[in-house]
């Protein structure tokens, strides 16, 4: 079975509003991932860099022999919008009312994130806040920072002619996005399934 990556461009703050913070630190078990406005993603859809296992390998360590420069790290405590919709899954009273809909129930999202095998999170909107669970068959997700990456691919000896062209397209927006931003402003979040 082919392993494929998922990955969006996040980033803080847009070209008016430059003051929004810059990014929480990795992951912490046990503390719910905050679905936000306040991060954007470049896209309502996941981005496709390629299909390229020295790659994979070089940013998490995903289908290679070597040690990625940067162990995955999980989800960020704080993720876009785009990415909540694409990964959890919202928590209900009842899971039994819409069959049009995937939906866990209350008592099963207990179960799940006891026994470890779900991440809950928590979507915020105004004074609105819905409840959701990682429910999902992927690993070696990670987030890197720009120079993160680009520091990655360096260690693993992966030269810029030897990129996948579209990685390299979605390196050069992140660049771009840098630029306007700021430092700091702007990482790649992915994962792997497959």
């Amino acid at each position: 079975m082919s392993t494929t990556m998922k990955l969006y461009i996040e980033f803080i703050g847009s070209y008016s509003d430059q003051d929004q913070g810059t990014w929480c630190d990795t992951f912490r078990a046990n503390v719910p991932i905050i679905v936000t406005g306040a991060v954007s993603s470049l896209g309502e859809s996941y981005l496709n860099g390629g299909q390229d296992y020295r790659l994979y390998c070089a940013l998490a360590g995903v289908r290679g022999d070597r040690t990625p420069l940067y162990a995955p790290r999980g989800l960020p405590s704080v993720v876009s919008r785009q990415i909540g919709k694409q990964l959890f899954v919202p928590v209900v009273e009842d899971a039994t009312w819409t069959p049009l809909m995937s939906v866990v129930s209350v008592s099963e999202a207990k179960r799940k994130t006891e026994k470890g095998t779900a991440i809950f999170s928590v979507s915020r909107a105004g004074s609105f806040e819905e409840h959701r669970i990682l429910d999902a068959d992927i690993y070696g997700t990670s987030w890197l920072k720009l120079g993160e990456v680009e520091a990655a691919l360096k260690h693993h000896d992966i030269k810029a002619d030897e990129i996948p062209v579209p990685f390299s397209a979605i390196l050069a927006a992140a660049r771009r996005l840098e630029e306007g931003l700021g430092e700091d402003r702007v990482r790649l979040t992915f994962w792997f399934s497959g």
